[in-house]
């Protein structure tokens, strides 16, 4: 098994355990290492689909701080797939970008 692999395998059991813990506010942050980790094995697929689960569960003030976050990570496993995705990737940039700016205020 490769390190990333490894990497993987070790996210994807911490996320167990802290949702049989029930701590959710981690959550958000678990999710978007194991996509970064994900994309990085080549499974574009896989990841978006963690992220675009990730971004639909979030509903608390620390999930929410994540958001930006998400969002910029899910355009760049957009810009991942290729010219094919660029639009999506573009919106989810500005969403990005918007997001921050938000926080920021």
């Amino acid at each position: 098994m490769g390190l990333l692999e490894e990497a993987r395998s070790e996210i994807k059991l911490g996320l167990a355990e802290v949702r049989s813990a029930g701590v959710g506010y981690m959550l958000p942050m678990m999710d978007a290492w194991l996509a970064d980790v994900t994309v990085r094995t080549g499974d574009s697929e896989a990841a978006l689909s963690i992220v675009e689960r990730a971004l639909m569960s979030l509903d608390d003030v620390s999930g929410r701080s994540w958001e930006a976050e998400l969002h910029r990570q899910r355009a760049e496993i957009f810009v991942a797939f290729g010219p094919s995705r660029e639009r999506e990737a573009e919106s989810s940039f500005m969403k990005a970008i918007e997001l921050a700016r938000q926080a920021e205020e």
